[in-house]
């Protein structure tokens, strides 16, 4: 609900926000949705732990995954058909319509029965954090994931910079926006359900293999610039290069997330998620403005080589975690 409240305040001030005043107005709103979204992602972790046996979870996060892509693929047709002048009432309908998403979503996980987990020793955001060290010193499974999860932020960083390359070398217009949107949806209908089912299988292999995608993927994104002027100047290689990192990115978010799943138990699932995600957080943003200085200096297409080579490492060190689905 925190989701869908958030979003029709964008959808809002998409139709009446205005200057500066309007700008701080959708971050605030921004903000709220992104907890939300943090929110989610403890508790949906939590219940489906609690509800889905071992060995089915990957395969229902990568059907959950297909059908999110399906969606994705229908606002990239919508925005290619926009083309350079979208309006702010056509933003509005694609913010309100996600709002419409969150609240049905709210409403389906209302009627969700769960088996009940630990309610007692609840404590506060500083204490949890603590706790959450305290467990990383004790359980060096949990230390190696948030390592390997760390190294594997790559993937989503590698995202917008191929994308602004690819901005960069064809054209700015909202029409580009929407075939790089088009071939994320793709991506994720193609990718979500075989990624889920080897996750199954073995969640380590999906993140290593899926590392090894991206890397690649990165070290493609960086030669686009090197193609013949005529290539070099159309979003197509960008994009197909882009839907390719978004299939390997899809793999390492569904290993990730049945990992660390698996790792756990209904007692301690929400702290291990809740720090996990936390850690990672402050991560993004620390190596988030390090990398954006370095692209201020480097450029796109040097830096896209720069998080392959963190791919890779990320690869190694997701092939040296414990298996956690026998």
């Amino acid at each position: 609900m925190a989701q869908a409240v958030g979003a029709v305040l964008l959808g809002l001030l998409a139709l009446f926000g205005h200057g500066s005043w309007g700008g701080a107005l959708v971050l605030i709103a921004l903000t709220g949705l992104s907890l939300g979204r943090g929110l989610s992602s403890v508790a949906t972790k939590d219940v489906m732990g609690k509800t889905i046996a071992k060995q089915r979870r990957g395969t229902l996060m990568g059907w959950s995954a297909s059908a999110a892509g399906a969606l994705t693929l229908l606002v990239g047709v919508g925005l290619m058909l926009m083309g350079d002048r979208p309006g702010t009432w056509a933003l509005a309908v694609l913010l309100f319509a996600a709002a419409f998403g969150w609240a049905l979503n709210a409403l389906c996980a209302a009627a969700i029965l769960e088996a009940p987990g630990a309610t007692e020793g609840g404590a506060n955001a500083w204490d949890s954090v603590k706790q959450g060290i305290s467990l990383m010193r004790r359980d060096r499974r949990f230390l190696h994931f948030n390592l390997s999860r760390a190294l594997l932020l790559s993937s989503a960083l590698a995202l917008p910079y191929l994308a602004l390359l690819g901005q960069q070398n064809s054209g700015t217009d909202l029409a580009s926006l929407g075939i790089l949107v088009l071939t994320s949806g793709v991506a994720g209908m193609i990718g979500g359900p075989i990624w889920g089912r080897l996750a199954d299988r073995s969640s380590r292999r999906v993140m290593r293999n899926a590392a090894i995608g991206a890397a690649l993927c990165c070290v493609a994104g960086a030669a686009c610039v090197l193609l013949p002027e005529a290539a070099r100047t159309s979003v197509w290689p960008y994009a197909v290069v882009y839907g390719l990192l978004m299939i390997a990115h899809a793999g390492i978010r569904l290993g990730r997330k049945t990992y660390v799943v698996d790792l756990s138990d209904s007692d301690t699932r929400a702290l291990y998620v809740a720090f996990s995600n936390t850690f990672t957080g402050v991560l993004m943003l620390i190596v988030g403005l390090l990398l954006g200085v370095l692209a201020q200096w480097l450029g796109s297409a040097p830096l896209l080589l720069l998080l392959a080579l963190l791919a890779l490492a990320a690869a190694a060190s997701s092939h040296a975690l414990a298996e956690v689905e026998a």
